[in-house]
């Protein structure tokens, strides 16, 4: 069942939800797992204990994935504390709620930073660390 063994993952927006589970089952098939969460930490510490209380490895991670700077500082933190990034798995998202009359610019911007372009940043900083990644292969 340790088909990742040796490996090592990041989940965007870890501490809920399918970003949970995939952490969970990315460590119990053998990952070290990496987890950001943007504003309940309890859930995101919660998610770290059940890894480790499997057996696995867990880091939780404060990010904002409206903020570039820190997921691409998530990355970084990933390798530093584990040594290498192969997995990256851009979970974090937001929805809008209410009709779209009602939808703020702001809430649209916050919408298209989250759930949009904080893809890129992440996926650009991992693909620096990924072995054997050409370009365009980063996971996304």
């Amino acid at each position: 069942m340790n088909e990742l063994a040796g490996k090592v993952a990041l989940v965007t927006g870890g501490s809920r939800g399918i970003g949970a589970a995939t952490a969970r089952r990315l460590a119990l098939d053998g990952a070290a797992v990496a987890l950001t969460y943007a504003t309940n930490a309890d859930k995101a510490q919660g998610v770290a204990k059940q890894i480790d209380a499997d057996g696995g490895q867990a880091l939780v991670i404060h990010a904002d994935n409206a903020d570039p700077g820190a997921v691409t500082a998530a990355v970084e933190q990933t390798v530093r504390e584990f040594g290498r990034i192969d997995i990256l798995v851009n979970n974090a998202g937001i929805v809008a709620g209410g009709p779209l009359e009602d939808m703020t610019i702001e809430h649209a911007d916050r919408l298209w930073a989250v759930d949009v372009r904080a893809v890129f940043a992440p996926s650009q900083a991992a693909a620096a660390h990924m072995s054997g990644a050409r370009p365009g292969s980063a996971a996304c």
